[in-house]
């Protein structure tokens, strides 16, 4: 063991250039020798002082960095427009000059620009290096009594965005019934926002406002998209004032009182004169042509697998109507054969298709199914909702003769889903309705369900909500 704790000296303050003294005890000499190398492994006293030769030229190598030749060449790199830098110009300055920032923190404190030296200091996504050096000529200052500048502050006497307005939409259910809101951003930050429920041929339903936050606004569109499998879709604000006013003069046909939440929105949602403003996908329905109709209404079947229409189904009435024809076909007899339940299920289904939609019930969804496009358009692309408008288009133009609804599968797949969810309901069963008088002899297999079943007698229920609903 070396140093003064093995001699009784007294420690000395000692350069690295003197290694003959030391300050900490070296350890027992374990020099491993690289494998693969054929170099002798060097003394404890060899090793040592090659540490100390490489810490030496180290501190030699940083002194000469700071020499005073390299703080008095550096002001001469760097025009008189930098270094007048105020602060946000310091701080763009740093960002460009890199590897250079050092030296141009160096030549704002040369030149006394106190202020880019603080902005330097200040600034985190700067070099370290700059920061460093900027942080040290700080201290320089502050011990020479100059007086350090803090970081101006703006003041805005009212946010940028406030004022600024949007509206939104969710797509119509089964029922036709939609929701369009408008939001304001306020000075404060916070939204005043306007919800109405509008639905088709009764108006509005109901409407409410309130003033939510930022984080609030995104959790109620977040808390939609879980439970609907849609979130609400940015339209024109202009469309969504003009597509409540249109509601509002539903109201006074349909005899549905306003709701009193409606006061509170109007401030939001009423303009001084009404604008008509164009549909959202407009543009979408310049393209379609008829050969694009030929294309997509073959395939229209799939549409029921996007969220914006799985929910959608006939009425309880037209369902029940259906299933006391299928009676009416088949008989007590023909429920033993599963070849006669599923070709009279299949004409069945046709034909109440065809007396569903009726002109007036297939505009009013193919009315539906444009709202609809819009959020298609905002989930899935133009393509999307361009296949679904042509869709539309199709329904539109059905006739009793040619080209009747029985010919489009997204209109046959209403009724398709609804005898499904009420075999569901009733436990893999089917209860088919025998005409008055028949006694039913079994059951026979069908196509919407596990089995089928006869109950004499089985009540009609004359709703008009959708089966399942």
């Amino acid at each position: 063991m070396t140093g003064p704790a093995a001699t009784g000296e007294k420690p000395k303050d000692s350069k690295p250039s003197r290694p003959s003294h030391l300050i900490f005890t070296l350890p027992a000499a374990k020099v491993v020798q690289q494998q693969g190398s054929n170099k002798p492994a060097l003394t404890p006293k060899e090793a040592l002082a090659a540490k100390t030769k490489a810490k030496q030229a180290s501190v030699s190598k940083s002194k000469g960095a700071d020499a005073p030749t390299a703080q008095a060449e550096a002001p001469r790199e760097f025009d008189a427009e930098l270094l007048s830098a105020g602060w946000e110009q310091a701080v763009e300055a740093l960002r460009g000059a890199g590897e250079s920032g050092s030296a141009l923190v160096e030549a704002w404190a040369a030149k006394s620009n106190v202020e880019a030296v603080a902005a330097a200091a200040e600034a985190d996504d700067t070099p370290a290096s700059a920061r460093k050096t900027a942080r040290r000529a700080l201290n320089i200052l502050k011990a020479r009594g100059v007086s350090i500048p803090s970081r101006p502050r703006v003041v805005r006497l009212a946010d940028d965005r406030s004022g600024a307005e949007e509206a939104t939409l969710l797509p119509p259910d089964a029922t036709g019934t939609s929701a369009v809101t408008v939001t304001r951003r306020e000075a404060s930050g916070r939204y005043h926002i306007a919800e109405v429920i509008v639905r088709e041929g009764v108006g509005v339903l109901h409407a409410g406002s309130g003033w939510l936050s930022g984080s609030q606004l995104k959790e109620g569109r977040a808390r939609a998209l879980e439970s609907l499998g849609t979130a609400p879709v940015p339209v024109p604000v202009a469309w969504a004032r003009h597509r409540i006013a249109q509601a509002r003069k539903q109201n006074a046909t349909s005899g549905q009182v306003i709701p009193l939440g409606f006061e509170g929105c109007r401030e939001l949602v009423e303009t001084a004169a009404e604008v008509e403003a164009k549909h959202p996908v407009a543009d979408l329905e310049e393209q379609i042509t008829a050969e694009l109709v030929a294309e997509h209404a073959p395939k229209s079947l799939a549409l029921h697998d996007e969220p914006e229409f799985r929910g959608w189904l006939p009425t309880r009435q037209a369902m029940d109507e259906a299933l006391q024809g299928l009676g009416q076909k088949l008989g007590p007899d023909g429920l033993q054969d599963p070849a006669k339940v599923n070709a009279a299920l299949r004409e069945e289904i046709e034909a109440a298709t065809d007396r569903f939609f009726s002109p007036e019930v297939r505009a009013v969804f193919a009315e539906r199914m444009r709202d609809s496009a819009v959020s298609l358009r905002a989930r899935r692309g133009d393509a999307a909702a361009l296949g679904a408008l042509a869709v539309a288009r199709a329904i539109r133009e059905a006739g009793l003769i040619t080209s009747p609804p029985r010919e489009i599968p997204f209109l046959t797949s209403f009724f398709n889903k609804a005898l499904a969810m009420m075999a569901q309901q009733g436990g893999g069963q089917l209860r088919i309705p025998m005409p008055m008088g028949s006694v039913p002899q079994g059951a026979g297999e069908g196509e919407a369900s596990d089995e089928a079943s006869a109950e004499e007698g089985a009540a009609a229920s004359n709703s008009d909500e959708p089966s399942g609903g």
